[in-house]
């Protein structure tokens, strides 16, 4: 607590000797006891922050998890500019947080709640009917989501580039198929450890997301080489792909990606026991493994 404290006024003595319009960005806070009074004081100083993150570097949860709902909103009813938040791992906000985001910051891009576990539809549904710039929205292992967050998404926000669900095992259908049909400009996508991301869903994704540069599909058992081929076959912009525990892949989807892919430079296939030593050191040829 002492530290924590001793941390407080030292925050408290350099913002009295910091312009505060000259601050955009706030990356990291000394969490702890006293994390959510440090945000507030910092967001009631810095009223012309746009970029905001507040995960520990390298991310540390027993510390973060420290920080509430009264930290976000603070920075909400402060910082109407904001356009990128990060809170990574603040396992102990819950909707109230990310509506006061989406009430009071139309022009947020980007967004990272990954591991806010408390959350629920309506606080994506609200950032997505208010937020109509957003372009970024990493919601991975929140595990209480739903079809209707992602529908919601795609409805509002269908200039969407990256997205993240990986870990949300609560999508069934309607998810996938807003997904495939609603996001013409996604690049990066994240559906690793979705349990029912198989065959028909990636292949519907790959034909209607031609731009997608980095692809996760990875810890999936119904995924075989039928969509991994499509996947090579309609994105040729793909740099990046994991598909890692992708259990049923042979050597026929790694010689499609091989042939296909051409600006890859990244391939993960660990724990993917039917890829014979062919299939790897061809690979290996064209990437760093």
């Amino acid at each position: 607590m002492r530290h924590d404290l001793t941390a407080m006024a030292a925050v408290r003595h350099a913002l009295r000797n910091t312009m505060p319009e000259a601050v955009r960005t706030l990356d990291g806070v000394a969490a702890g006891a006293a994390a959510d009074e440090t945000v507030v004081a910092l967001a009631q100083r810095f009223t012309r922050l746009t970029c905001v993150s507040l995960r520990d570097h390298p991310p540390d949860l027993a510390r973060i998890n420290l920080l509430t709902d009264e930290a976000i909103v603070a920075i909400a009813n402060h910082c109407p500019q904001l356009a990128r938040l990060d809170v990574w791992g603040c396992g102990e906000l819950t909707d109230e947080a990310m509506i006061a985001v989406a009430h009071h910051c139309p022009q947020l891009m980007e967004l990272t709640v990954q591991g806010c576990k408390k959350l629920t539809d309506e606080a994506i549904v609200t950032v997505a009917s208010h937020c109509l710039q957003l372009a970024r929205l990493d919601i991975q292992a929140c595990k209480n989501l739903t079809d209707e967050a992602i529908v919601a998404v795609a409805h509002h926000c269908p200039q969407l580039t990256e997205l993240r669900v990986g870990y949300c095992e609560r999508l069934p259908h309607k998810a996938w198929a807003a997904i495939a049909n609603h996001f013409p400009h996604l690049t990066s996508l994240d559906v690793g450890t979705c349990g029912v991301a198989d065959n028909r869903r990636i292949i519907a994704i790959a034909k209607n997301c031609p731009q997608l540069a980095h692809l996760d599909v990875s810890h999936n058992q119904y995924l075989t080489d039928e969509a991994i081929i499509e996947v090579a076959r309609n994105c040729r912009h793909l740099t990046q792909l994991n598909v890692v525990c992708v259990v049923q892949l042979t050597d026929l989807a790694v010689f499609a990606i091989v042939i296909c892919c051409r600006r890859l430079t990244s391939l993960a296939v660990g724990g993917c026991p039917k890829l014979t030593d062919e299939a790897t050191e061809i690979a290996s040829s064209f990437f760093d493994w």
